[in-house]
């Protein structure tokens, strides 16, 4: 009885910790690594659209879906796009912190993530 319940314990603590893991350790790894330039965004139509008119600025990037029965038919173009694949999207959603300089400051898949260093920026 004491195994059993011993191996209870350990399941239930390891179930926990696997729970608590943070988001970006699951859906986050392969996203653009911090400091590395954004690359231009692309739009519907396949045409560049330049950073550059951002420098000095912050800029987020939120890459999402509805999840409308559409969207979910969709998937499957939008990471076969470009744009997905020069910004390393697999997981929706996906959220950039692109510092002054166009260069990734956070990559991530927690909208809090964004909200904290958005708040320690504007202080």
């Amino acid at each position: 009885m004491k195994k059993v319940f011993a191996i209870v314990l350990f399941v239930s603590c390891l179930a926990t910790t696997m729970v608590a893991q943070d988001l970006d350790s699951l859906y986050a790894r392969d996203l653009l690594t911090v400091g590395t330039v954004a690359p231009d965004l692309t739009d519907v139509d396949g045409q560049t659209v330049s950073l550059e008119k951002y420098r000095g600025q912050y800029v987020v990037l939120d890459f999402w879906a509805s999840w409308c029965p559409d969207c979910r038919k969709d998937m499957p173009q939008m990471k076969e796009s470009k744009m997905a694949q020069a910004y390393h999207i697999k997981w929706i959603p996906s959220i950039y912190l692109l510092d002054p300089n166009g260069k990734v400051l956070l990559a991530t898949v927690e909208i809090e993530k964004l909200k904290n260093l958005l708040a320690q920026i504007k202080k």
